[in-house]
């Protein structure tokens, strides 16, 4: 994802428009509020989540982000209330980063 002002725009794949994407990345904020951890690498990103987890807004954030970017494998383990985000292609490293720094910005520096 390329930043443009506030906002970044979507990675070629992505098949949501700038209010979709822009809606997306507001359930990433208020999800980043109830993270515990958020570890990104080139190829993955993890955010374990703590016992104030809106499961509901996790299910949709989930749902969409399946839906408009099939570029990512998504899994989450209730058990431990860990999200896990992953790439195969390198070249979807930015759209990975701009998810974490969405969720980190929300989460508190104590957390990170």
């Amino acid at each position: 994802m390329t930043q443009l002002g506030d906002l970044p725009m979507a990675p070629a794949g992505c098949n949501l428009d700038d209010s979709g994407l822009g809606a997306q990345l507001d359930r990433y904020r208020r999800l980043g509020a109830a993270a515990v951890s958020v570890r990104a690498d080139d190829s993955g990103l993890t955010v374990t989540f703590g016992p104030d987890l809106d499961s509901e807004l996790l299910r949709e954030t989930v749902a969409i982000e399946r839906g408009c970017c099939s570029f990512f494998s998504i899994g989450y383990d209730a058990s431990t209330r860990r999200l896990s985000i992953g790439i195969d292609d390198p070249s979807r490293a930015d759209a990975l980063a701009v998810l974490a720094s969405v969720l980190r910005g929300s989460t508190p520096a104590s957390r990170r």
